[in-house]
């Protein structure tokens, strides 16, 4: 548990320690790394602890706690004899061991110590002009997020390279071997210090000195891996011919596919090629509503923002078909390396690509495709592959893709809306979820919709400062001031490192 208990530890950057909290010495370690220190803390009667504030209790469900410390905790009741005989003794159980219950209190009160010092050092790193700076075996990395948070990216991350190396036969390049990755701990320095505009989620820059960008997000680290593998999967398919552009299809497929990936931390292992239940969902909803891509026009278009969507279909479907994996793999390497395609210039250097047709042509003759029956045979193989055998998690595919339609470019909040009520209602428990909804619902006017849907996100999650700010808010405008009130005050109190939320603490109206 120690070791768990560091490395969670470390997550506490991300939880915005609040000043106004009522003192105290406990400490509550939840399950996704937040981390509250010299507070009251006071176990709750039927499970769950309750943690004081100036502006009320919280009790936060077992669930969602990984460890507690309560120094003046009442001692528990014995449950077989040798129990009771130790608690006689004045012995009480601690990581368990039984010790005395001031030697107990000694040991707490020094875990709790060196975490303020690791804390300390943490928050230095939280600004960009103080990240932390660490190579590995391919990657130079900058960073702000914590270093335990980091160490999972960058074990992926290495683990990642080396399945597309086996893959498709690359390696790094002789000068430079290792790509610059930076990781930001929030999308707000993510775009400030990066430049990018807002629904940015990662980039790649494929021109020297190239670049890896992406950011943490602490509510969803599965989605964050999903971009950091997204973008990384560019600078993979560069490695092919670095003189070579990959057009976005098959470029923005590949990238999909590979970034259905499963990271197994305690394993060390790299499971690639899972479904994205955000892009399948995506998929089908277009099959719902009768807009279906043919093979010749998604292949042949130049930019098309379902090359994220049915790109990523398809070439599932080729990766997965003993058949024709080898066959795709050739056209993709035949993009950048057969003598016979017509590749032009980018106006970038000697960095070159190959367009539509030619992609379709090069396309046709690596996957055999010499009839136009041919090609309707292979996109009805493909369209059954779709329709039958690619299933996922309805719940957890809404969400995804409800989620990703709301933080992409070009937003979507009328499919978002769509997604997450469905989500809802097939029985998602993720706070997010309903917190996002309730600001869609917010924002038409249907404020007593939006009120149930933030209560819900705040039940779910007590201790995220902006669900209960976005209820406070809420109540007030619709007429319960003073309970309102009390909540926004009680946000604040718990505290956030989300800068816009804290400027939204700032510039509350009074």
């Amino acid at each position: 548990m120690l070791r768990s208990l560091l490395t969670l530890l470390a997550f506490c950057l991300l939880s915005g320690l609040a000043l106004a909290q009522i003192p105290g010495k406990d400490l509550l370690l939840l399950k996704d790394g937040r981390i509250f220190i010299d507070i009251q803390l006071e176990q709750a009667e039927g499970g769950g602890t309750l943690v004081h504030f100036n502006n009320g209790k919280i009790l936060v469900p077992d669930g969602l706690i990984d460890e507690v410390i309560i120094h003046n905790a009442p001692l528990p009741e014995p449950e077989t004899e040798k129990e009771k005989e130790m608690l006689e003794e004045g012995l009480v159980p601690y990581k368990r061991r039984w010790i005395s219950v001031d030697k107990r209190k000694k040991l707490q009160a020094e875990v709790i110590s060196e975490r303020k010092k690791e804390l300390a050092s943490i928050e230095e790193h939280k600004l960009w002009r103080n990240r932390y700076k660490e190579e590995s075996k391919h990657f130079s990395f900058e960073y702000t997020t914590t270093p335990s948070n980091f160490a999972r990216y960058r074990d992926q991350l290495e683990a990642y390279f080396s399945v597309f190396a086996k893959d498709w036969k690359v390696k790094p390049p002789k000068k430079n071997k290792r790509l610059l990755v930076c990781l930001y701990g929030n999308r707000e320095d993510f775009l400030q210090v990066g430049g990018m505009p807002a629904g940015v989620l990662g980039f790649f820059r494929f021109v020297d000195p190239m670049e890896l960008n992406f950011f943490h997000v602490r509510q969803d680290p599965q989605f964050t891996t999903e971009v950091l593998f997204h973008e990384a999967n560019h600078y993979l398919q560069k490695l092919i011919d670095l003189d070579f552009k990959m057009p976005h299809f098959p470029g923005e497929a590949i990238a999909e596919y590979y970034g259905g990936a499963n990271w197994d931390q305690e394993q060390g292992e790299l499971t690639v090629g899972l479904i994205l239940p955000s892009r399948l969902v995506e998929v089908k909803s277009d099959i719902d509503r009768g807009d279906i891509w043919g093979l010749e026009k998604l292949v042949s278009t130049d930019e098309a923002y379902e090359h994220y969507t049915w790109g990523w279909s398809l070439a599932h479907f080729l990766m997965h078909n003993s058949k024709y994996e080898k066959k795709f793999k050739k056209f993709v390497l035949g993009l950048a390396k057969d003598k016979d395609v017509r590749r032009e210039s980018m106006g970038l250097g000697s960095l070159r690509t190959v367009r539509g047709k030619e992609i379709w042509r090069l396309f046709k003759k690596h996957l055999g495709l010499k009839t136009d029956e041919d090609v309707a045979e292979l996109e009805k193989e493909w369209h059954t592959y779709l329709n039958e055998d690619l299933q996922f998690d309805s719940v957890r595919g809404k969400e995804a893709a409800g989620l990703r339609d709301l933080n992409s470019y070009p937003r979507r909040p009328l499919r978002a809306a769509r997604l997450l009520s469905e989500a809802i209602e097939g029985g998602s428990a993720n706070p997010r979820v309903f917190d996002e909804l309730a600001s869609l619902k917010g924002q038409k006017g249907e404020m007593d919709e939006a009120v149930e849907l933030w209560r819900k996100a705040v039940e779910l999650d007590p201790l995220e400062a902006e669900y209960t700010f976005h209820l406070g808010r809420a109540l007030k405008e619709t007429g319960e001031s003073e309970e309102g009130e009390r909540l926004i005050a009680l946000a604040k109190e718990i505290g956030s490192s989300d800068p816009a939320l804290r400027y939204a603490f700032e510039n509350m109206d009074d």
